[in-house]
C-alpha cells in the first residue's frame, strides 16, 4: 500500500491531479491512499507526526512554507530519501535550484495529464522493487516503517508494542499471526507466542533467551525452542554458503 501527498495551493489543481490518480488506481488496482493539502505548514505537520508519503506532489510556491523549504526538512532534517518528490511550478527557472533536494521529476504548468500519468507509472515501478516496508495503521495514520529498522514486535492484550533499532518504540492494534505472513520473508520468526523477533537484529542465541543488538533479552519459550534452533543453524549454513 503507498500513500500520496497531492500539495498545492490551488484547490482546482489538487482536484485534478487527484482525479487522474483515482482513475488511473483503479484501472491499474493499485493500492493508493491519497491525502491533499493546501498548506505547507499542514503537510509538514502531518509528515512530523510520522506520517510516511511515497510520492509527493509539491508546488513549488505552497502556503506557510514554500515547496523548496519543504523538500530540504524531508530529505535533511528527517533525513528522508525515500520519498519520490515531484515539484510543480509555473517557472522552468525553479528547477535548476532543486537540484539539491534530489527530486524524482519537475512539473512544468499547467499541468498535463499524460505527464502526471508517466511520472507516476515511473515512481510505481521503482516502488514495487522496494516494498521493503512494514505498514501499520494508529490513529487513521497509515505509518511506514523499513523492515531492516525493526527489531522486534510484541503483543500485548490485543496491542502490538513494535521497537525500532534507534531505541523509539510505537504501537497499534493487531496480530501477530498477521504480521509473520507478511514478514517470515525477512526472517522475522517467534521466539515466544507474544515476541516476533528480527533474526538480522539478533546478537546472541541462548537456550532459553535471545540478547538483541540493543542488549534486550527476549525469552525463548520451551515450545518454540527447536524451531528456533533450526532456523539458526538454517541462517548460519545459508551464510556460510556466501
Amino acid at each position: 500500500m503507498w500513500k500520496v501527498a497531492i500539495c498545492d495551493k490551488d484547490c482546482e489543481i489538487c482536484s485534478y491531479i487527484e482525479n487522474i490518480m483515482l482513475e488511473y488506481q483503479k484501472r491499474e488496482w493499485l493500492p493508493f491512499i491519497i491525502e491533499v493539502f493546501q498548506s505547507g505548514v499542514e503537510f509538514v505537520n502531518a509528515m512530523k507526526e510520522g506520517v510516511f508519503f511515497d510520492l509527493i506532489f509539491l508546488d513549488v510556491r505552497m502556503r506557510g512554507i514554500d515547496g523548496i523549504k519543504i523538500g530540504h526538512m524531508i530529505r535533511e532534517v528527517m533525513e528522508n530519501e525515500d520519498s519520490k518528490i515531484v515539484y510543480m511550478s509555473e517557472e522552468k527557472e525553479y528547477a535548476m535550484d532543486l537540484f539539491a533536494v534530489r527530486p524524482f521529476q519537475f512539473l512544468l504548468k499547467p499541468l498535463k495529464k499524460e505527464e502526471i500519468l508517466q511520472v507516476t507509472q515511473n515512481a510505481v515501478r521503482l516502488m514495487k522493487k522496494d516494498d521493503n516496508y512494514f505498514y501499520y495503521k494508529k490513529k487513521r495514520e497509515l505509518k511506514k516503517i523499513h523492515v531492516k529498522n525493526i527489531l522486534y514486535f510484541e503483543k500485548i492484550g490485543k496491542k502490538i508494542n513494535i521497537i525500532f533499532s534507534d531505541g523509539t518504540t510505537d504501537w497499534f492494534y493487531g496480530t501477530l499471526k498477521q504480521i509473520y505472513k507478511e514478514l517470515e520473508k525477512f526472517q522475522f520468526f517467534y521466539c515466544h507466542q507474544s515476541f516476533l523477533v528480527s533474526y538480522h537484529h539478533v546478537k546472541m542465541f541462548k537456550y532459553e533467551y535471545l540478547i538483541m543488538k540493543n542488549g534486550e533479552e527476549i525469552p525463548i519459550s520451551q515450545p518454540k525452542r527447536k524451531k528456533v534452533r533450526e532456523m539458526q543453524i538454517k541462517m548460519e549454513a545459508s551464510i556460510d554458503r556466501e
